[in-house]
C-alpha cells in the first residue's frame, strides 16, 4: 500500500480534470475543509503549479477560478511515472 495523497495533489488531480473551479468548488467537490482547500492552493501557488484567473465580471459570482499550469501537469506526469507526452494523450 502507497503512501496517502496530500490534500495539494488531490486538489492537483481535481483541477486536471475539471480546471477553472473556484475555491467554493473545490471545497464542494473534494468533501474538504475551507481552511484545507486554502491551504493546498496557497502551497500549489506558491510551486507555481496552478494558476489564479480573478473572476471579476458582473455575471460572476466566483471571486477566483482556479487551474493548473503546464508544471502542474508536469508534475502530476512525474508523480504518475509517465512520459509527459503520453499523460497528456490519456
Amino acid at each position: 500500500m502507497g503512501r496517502p495523497k496530500s490534500a495539494r495533489d488531490v486538489i492537483m488531480e481535481a483541477l486536471r480534470d475539471h480546471p477553472f473551479l473556484s475555491r467554493r468548488q473545490l471545497e464542494l467537490h473534494l468533501h474538504y475543509s475551507s481552511a484545507g482547500v486554502r491551504y493546498g492552493l496557497r502551497q500549489l501557488r506558491t510551486r507555481k503549479l496552478i494558476w489564479q484567473a480573478n473572476g471579476r465580471q458582473p455575471g460572476m459570482r466566483a471571486r477566483a477560478l482556479y487551474a493548473p499550469t503546464r508544471a502542474g501537469i508536469q508534475e502530476l506526469a512525474r508523480q504518475a511515472r509517465v512520459p509527459f507526452r503520453d499523460y497528456m494523450t490519456q
